[in-house]
């Protein structure tokens, strides 16, 4: 079977992280943490974590820069020498959940001969059922994410799980998402779900914002109001824990994407659906 190490870059995700840590444990033999200054105690609690589970979750380096993909370079050079060239690097973010097992997946990436294994998108949204039960008192962070917020859509995909290469370092100046030596020609024919959880509460909500509206690297953060993020319930699949996932319709799935991946290709400035 092959490994799993993960990797994560944090900032001001207190109110997540270590459910997300923890859930990561069903997977990864490590997950290596940087931590991009945080104010909220978030490094504080992937330290703890890494105390209690200690050589698993690895509370690696705190970083003080501009977020941008390549940074994830860092974890991976300091221990890419420690796994085969079967094993897998897993990037994912303090908000997500893997939502099945990933190594039926990864059998299968590996007998095709695949670099990356992508992620099928269960963005899980903050809806006017959720904001009343926040207005009510109703709602609490003490209580497991995947209780609190239930209503999401499958409208993405993204790479998630890549495959290591314990010879060549990741030179971010040649490749800024993975590993230069990797093809985006060789992906797994089979997707995993991932569960996101972007938008959590109103706090959480404008904290992200206020990070996010104006980068370069967060443009499709355009709304300064939090209540632009706040879905119908009434449009959205409802979840719950071992329930099938549903895809949105084709029309707000594959279509959009379709065009906003032309469009990115042809350098037009288009926002995704």
């Amino acid at each position: 079977m092959p490994r799993i190490y993960g990797v994560m870059i944090a900032k001001n995700e207190a109110d997540i992280i270590g459910q997300s840590l923890v859930n990561g444990l069903k997977h990864c033999e490590k997950t290596i943490v940087m931590d991009n200054m945080s104010t909220d105690g978030t490094w504080e609690i992937v330290q703890d974590l890494a105390a209690r589970h200690p050589g698993r979750i690895i509370a690696h380096c705190r970083l003080d820069q501009k977020f941008h993909d390549s940074l994830r370079s860092i974890a991976y050079n300091a221990f890419h020498g420690e796994l085969g060239r079967n094993d897998w690097w897993l990037r994912f973010d303090a908000d997500e959940f893997l939502n099945e097992d990933p190594f039926p997946i990864l059998a299968k990436a590996e007998a095709e001969g695949a670099d990356f294994v992508r992620a099928n998108q269960m963005e899980f949204a903050l809806t006017d059922v959720d904001v009343a039960t926040i207005e009510r008192g109703e709602d609490s962070r003490d209580q497991p994410i995947e209780t609190r917020r239930r209503h999401y859509r499958v409208t993405w995909r993204e790479f998630r799980f890549f495959r290591n290469d314990p010879d060549v370092a990741w030179d971010p100046e040649l490749a800024k998402q993975f590993p230069q030596t990797l093809s985006k020609a060789k992906v797994c024919s089979q997707a995993i779900f991932n569960r996101h959880y972007a938008h959590r509460d109103i706090e959480q909500l404008k904290t992200r914002i206020a990070a996010r509206k104006g980068s370069l690297s967060f443009t499709h953060v355009a709304d300064a109001d939090w209540r632009g993020y706040v879905h119908a319930a009434a449009t959205q699949h409802v979840w719950s824990p071992g329930a099938p996932v549903q895809y949105a319709p084709v029309r707000d799935f594959w279509l959009p994407r379709i065009k906003l991946e032309l469009a990115q290709r042809l350098g037009l400035a288009l926002k995704p659906a």
